[in-house]
């Protein structure tokens, strides 16, 4: 019976290496943490203001999704902008 050696070595392509990038687990640091929860209370704020004030329609859930997009895309400002320097 032959041993054959296989290479069982992966190396991503830079597409792969791009969505791994993009994707990958972020730790909060910092004073991170503290600013995600001020951005979720105050879009939580507005939320309610939509909710107290607009009819239920489609503009409003319209409106509540485009909020709920604005606070994603600013906590991903954050985590994906500021580099951990302090080692915290």
């Amino acid at each position: 019976m032959s041993h054959i050696e296989t290479s069982t070595e992966y190396s991503p392509s830079d597409d792969q290496k791009e969505l791994l990038e993009r994707w990958r687990h972020l730790h909060a640091h910092g004073d991170q943490t503290a600013r995600y929860i001020r951005l979720n209370q105050a879009t939580r704020s507005v939320a309610r203001l939509f909710v107290a004030l607009c009819p239920d329609s489609r503009q409003l859930t319209l409106a509540l999704e485009k909020l709920e997009e604005a606070r994603h895309w600013s906590t991903q400002a954050i985590s994906k902008n500021e580099v951990n320097q302090g080692g915290d």
